[in-house]
């Protein structure tokens, strides 16, 4: 004999799902910015040296060359450097936020010790306690280690590593918020957008350093093969007008 008994219907609990839409992403925008800000100020030492850096690379870099190097379009040499260094700016300070500040226990020094290590040798072996180097990293260490720039650091960032070849592959995968950094000479760090080497593909080697750019747009003027619509045609025909160019004609 078998017995059956009724289920008896169990209340369900509703569940509330936040709308999507531009207002719920302003407000999660808002809670980061928030947040960020309230770490920002309670650090004074990080809030001092994020602002010294990008005014000496303004400042002292942009109005010390900008005397010495044109642009090529009329654009002051400091605006021409400012999108640069507010990305150079951004990087740094992005993965140090990341990973360091209250509540995180990671320290500054910590973390400049360990992206040195990285972008030098490719590796750092995880501390052994919290008295050792680094100690202070342990709690987030796999998270640290696996920071989209630690990560670029492994892939090969230093002139060694020629980051600069690849047709495109290599920078799409060192590439950081749409932003290429690497080391072009030693001690020579340049960066620029990933977005800009997409619409281009005139070689690897101009994407090494803006010197090697400006050399290698030259010789396409100089063997008529830069397009007379391109931006830096006019300037060449003015600044360069006494040079002798190839009998090829400008493409159009």
């Amino acid at each position: 004999m078998t017995d059956t008994q009724s289920a008896t219907p169990v209340a369900i609990a509703p569940v509330l799902v936040t709308r999507r839409g531009l207002a719920h992403q302003a407000r999660a925008v808002k809670v980061v910015w928030q947040r960020d800000m309230i770490r920002f100020r309670t650090d004074r030492g990080r809030m001092i040296s994020s602002m010294v850096q990008p005014l000496l690379f303004l400042f002292v870099l942009g109005k010390g060359l900008g005397a010495a190097l044109s642009t090529g379009d009329g654009v002051d040499y400091s605006t021409f450097l400012f999108p640069g260094t507010l990305a150079t700016t951004k990087y740094k300070s992005g993965f140090y936020g990341r990973h360091s500040g209250a509540p995180k226990p990671g320290r500054k020094e910590d973390l400049e010790l360990l992206l040195r290590r990285f972008v030098t040798t490719k590796a750092c072996a995880k501390p052994a306690d919290a008295s050792k180097p680094m100690g202070s990293l342990i709690a987030g260490w796999d998270a640290i280690v696996n920071d989209p720039v630690i990560v670029a650091c492994i892939d090969g960032i230093t002139v060694g590593d020629k980051p600069w070849k690849g047709a495109g592959t290599k920078a799409a995968k060192i590439a950081v918020n749409q932003r290429v950094c690497h080391e072009a000479y030693a001690g020579d760090w340049y960066s620029y957008a990933l977005s800009a080497r997409a619409a281009t593909g005139i070689s690897d080697y101009q994407w090494r350093a803006p010197g090697e750019w400006f050399a290698e747009i030259y010789a396409l003027y100089y063997l008529g093969k830069l397009a007379n619509t391109h931006p830096m045609y006019a300037w060449f025909e003015e600044s360069a007008k006494d040079e002798t160019k190839a009998s090829i004609g400008p493409t159009k």
